[in-house]
């Protein structure tokens, strides 16, 4: 207030100091007034502006350290640490030392346990998401490898605005199932008249079925392969979308047919006579029987599921 103003000026003796504020009281007081008054709006229209520039900084600096977390989920999700099932307590003795989780943690807003679940639930992706991706890839003729990232995606097509309009997550997510779905096709399709090919998946399925404990309907890919990386049948196949698509027939047949216990070697035989189609796959698959035998105790012992 210009009262509070003139105490001031008197208290700290600024009209011996600067002649000029003296000069402007004596001769004329209505001017000092509204000269004070338009510093002081000038003084709020500067602090208003310069607060509005922080608080947008503050919410950009948060937005940014909620982007480096849900892209660090992502990073996750593609070391296979998070799938659509994770649950948090699963993963907090991963993210609870790292500072991207303390960040998050002193900021106001969400917390990572929010951001976890609603990564979680975007991460299945949209149906429509998907459909549009698998569109956009289709009429913009882009050709896909196992490096190509959602970002050079999005680069290359030529209508972002649909992509634009979908959430972050379920976009990501929903181009990577994509990929893996096309490009899994595009390798089966390179492969299926593959004789040497088909053997080896033939021999690759063959050993799912003597695996001790057996596989349930239930089981997960990600439960089982830790434990096949030394089985020769596992190496073999190289080509792990073809690994993965037999596990799932593999898994998909449990649905349709109770799977049945070994009740010795003579049964194993006649069952693998129904799947192999010359006497010499039976030689093959009957002296690996005899060898997954042996070793599933130490199967059972790391409990497969």
């Amino acid at each position: 207030k210009w009262i509070e103003a003139l105490e001031i000026i008197k208290k700290e003796n600024l009209t011996a100091r600067y002649l000029k504020i003296q000069e402007i009281i004596d001769n004329d007081k209505e001017d000092a007034l509204m000269g004070f008054e338009s510093y002081v709006t000038q003084f709020e229209q500067s602090y208003e502006k310069e607060q509005t520039i922080l608080k947008y900084q503050e919410r950009r600096m948060n937005r940014l350290n909620r982007d480096k977390f849900t892209d660090w989920l992502f990073v996750l999700y593609n070391q296979s640490v998070i799938d659509k099932n994770s649950k948090w307590k699963e993963l907090w003795p991963t993210l609870k030392e790292d500072d991207r989780t303390l960040v998050i943690m002193r900021q106001p807003g969400s917390s990572p346990l929010d951001l976890f679940k609603f990564f979680i639930h975007n991460l299945k992706g949209k149906h429509g998401d998907r459909k549009t991706i698998k569109k956009l890839i289709k009429t913009n003729s882009i050709q896909l490898n196992n490096n190509t990232s959602f970002e050079e995606f999005f680069e290359l097509a030529e209508n972002k605005s649909e992509l634009n309009r979908m959430d972050r997550i379920s976009a990501k997510a929903s181009f990577e199932t994509v990929k893996d779905k096309l490009l899994a096709r595009a390798e089966h399709k390179r492969l299926r008249n593959d004789k040497n090919h088909k053997s080896l998946c033939h021999d690759f399925y063959n050993m799912m079925k003597l695996l001790e404990p057996p596989l349930k309907h239930s089981t997960k890919w990600k439960e089982i392969w830790p434990h096949l990386t030394q089985e020769p049948e596992y190496i073999n196949l190289q080509i792990e979308s073809e690994r993965y698509r037999v596990f799932k027939k593999f898994v998909k047949k449990l649905n349709k047919k109770p799977r049945k216990s070994h009740s010795g070697e003579s049964h194993n035989k006649k069952d693998r006579k129904s799947e192999n189609s010359s006497s010499s796959d039976d030689d093959v698959t009957s002296t690996g029987h005899k060898r997954r035998h042996s070793e599933s105790v130490h199967l059972a012992k790391h409990k497969l599921y």
